[in-house]
């Protein structure tokens, strides 16, 4: 078993590449790929931002697109898919109410 040094500073400045793939860093709590805090992941392999939770929730998505209003894409009642095409569910465009 390798013992790793502990480090304790203050105003440190480090410079070359850090990595870390446990641990935490600013209020935020790094687990593999992914960064998470109270609701909010962003998630590299994944590829996701996702902000809130239930249907309070924005998430951009790499692969979809992005959505708002619920955490399942096709059941979002706002959503654009990497495409550009746009669902609203209601609101008002030029004058026009959905």
């Amino acid at each position: 078993m390798k013992i790793l040094p502990v480090i304790t500073a203050s105003a440190a400045q480090i410079t070359g590449k850090i990595t870390a793939t446990s641990g935490q860093i600013a209020g935020f709590t790094i687990s593999g790929n992914t960064l998470t805090a109270t609701n909010f992941t962003l998630d590299a392999s994944g590829k996701s931002i996702t902000l809130g939770t239930g249907t309070d929730i924005f998430i951009a998505d790499g692969d979809v697109g992005i959505h708002l209003g619920h955490g399942t894409f096709g059941s979002a009642p706002f959503s654009v898919t990497r495409a550009g095409v746009l669902k609203a569910t209601s609101g008002t465009i030029g004058g026009w109410t959905l």
